[in-house]
């Protein structure tokens, strides 16, 4: 198996949102995961990438993380249509009201 390299071309754009589990959540977020899993709902077009990771410190800080190919990555309307589908999905059982937003250019990846 060959190592992975610096990519040369292939701009990304990056969307972390961190946010809690809402208090007694965990157990009802992990089978909305699983369902989300299973069925496999919000497979937002335009993603190289999704990830929702959970702290290995605090177990109830969330991060879903985006990474969206430039060249494919769809008009924000559609983007925040997407996220609003998750949101709306997990808005029992994550604090959304607290949530810290990141987006920025992938400068380097692999």
């Amino acid at each position: 198996m060959q190592p992975e390299t610096w990519r040369r071309r292939n701009d990304q754009v990056v969307t972390a949102i961190r946010l809690r589990v809402r208090e007694g959540q965990q157990a009802r977020l992990a089978q909305q995961l699983k369902e989300i899993r299973e069925r496999q709902r919000y497979i937002l077009p335009g993603t190289c990438g999704q990830k929702i990771v959970q702290s290995r410190d605090d177990p109830a800080e969330i991060m879903l993380i985006f990474t969206w190919r430039k060249s494919d990555m769809p008009a924000e309307a559609e983007r925040l249509r997407a996220l609003v589908g998750i949101r709306n999905e997990l808005d029992s059982v994550l604090e959304w009201e607290n949530a810290d937003l990141f987006e920025g250019d992938a400068l380097l990846h692999t």
